[in-house]
This record gives structure tokens, sequence and C-alpha cells, in this order.
């Protein structure tokens, strides 16, 4: 079986955490994969329920470096995207 990465912003957790499906999301064959700066969109009860699953191997939080920073600045991404959604997408 082929495993699928999924990387996320902080939506897809809002939604998940509002609709009580986080579970079945991270019940699923996937990897999990978000930053630090999307952790940190969320309230602190929303953090607390992702740190489990980080603690669990089921998540994984990446810090992104000062270099790749300096490549989101340099991209020509539409000005409609959050800081955020840049870095999900540079770790992308």
């Amino acid at each position: 079986m082929r495993i699928k990465v999924v990387i996320t912003d902080a939506n897809i957790f809002i939604d998940l955490y509002d609709l009580e499906l986080i579970n079945h999301f991270f019940s699923l064959y996937f990897e999990i994969h978000t930053t630090t700066t999307v952790l940190h969109e969320l309230y602190s009860e929303q953090q607390y329920l992702l740190f489990a699953y980080k603690s669990a191997n089921k998540l994984t939080i990446h810090n992104l470096e000062e270099e790749d920073f300096i490549n989101i600045y340099k991209e020509n991404y539409p000005k409609s995207l959050s800081e955020t959604d840049k870095t999900v997408l540079q770790y992308s």
C-alpha cells in the first residue's frame, strides 16, 4: 500500500475539530503534516488535541528555517494567501 501524505492548514483542523471529526481524520491511513505557524492560528484546546496526535506519531509538525521564509518572500504567491498558507505551500 502506498502511503499518502496530507499537508494541512489551520482551516482543515478547525473544521474537523468543530465537526468532531478529528479522531476520524487521524484514523485514516495518511501521514499528516503541518507547520508550527498553522498551530499558532488555533485555539489552545485545538492545539492541545493536536499535540496529543503528535505524541502518538500521527502528526508531524515542521518548523521552517530562516531560509524557508526567505524563499517564501521571493516567491510570487497571490496576495490573497496568508503568511501561514505560504508556509504550508513552502513545506509541501
